[in-house]
């Protein structure tokens, strides 16, 4: 299973004494995604698990930029960061059940923004197409 990139933007950030267009507010963010697999017998997801922490450069929304493809990725060895090739994280050799996928992010404090912050978002869905239209899933099955 691969977890790309997300789509995600620096905190905008506009000062009214100043008249900008586009903003150009550029900001560190990370992220890292965790596997979590069903255990049926209790009912309950167990995290299998997790993916390097991901950073890259991003622009404000307002920046034409914005594509993930155009990042330069960067990813945590456990001692320093260094070059990542594509912003995606893969799970290997998964076994046979049901998996989500939580992705934590983490935006750095700058110049602009003196304060970091974070969330964690589980992915609300899974689409596949297989050429007949898309299928919708709350989680996936291997």
């Amino acid at each position: 299973m691969s977890v790309s990139f997300p789509d995600i933007w620096a905190v905008p950030v506009y000062n009214p004494t100043v008249f900008t267009f586009p903003a150009t507010h550029i900001q560190w963010v990370r992220i890292q995604a965790t596997l979590w697999r069903l255990d049926a017998a209790r009912n309950q997801w167990i995290i299998t698990s997790k993916g390097p922490w991901i950073a890259a450069k991003v622009p404000d929304v307002s920046m034409a930029s914005g594509d993930p493809s155009n990042y330069s990725f960067f990813e945590w060895n456990g001692i320093g960061w260094q070059s990542g090739a594509s912003g995606q994280t893969d799970f290997f050799n998964l076994a046979s059940g049901s998996y989500i996928v939580s992705t934590e992010y983490y935006w750095y404090a700058d110049d602009l923004v003196p304060q970091s912050g974070s969330d964690i978002m589980f992915t609300s869905s899974y689409v596949t197409n297989y050429g007949y239209g898309n299928s919708q899933a709350a989680s996936c099955s291997f």
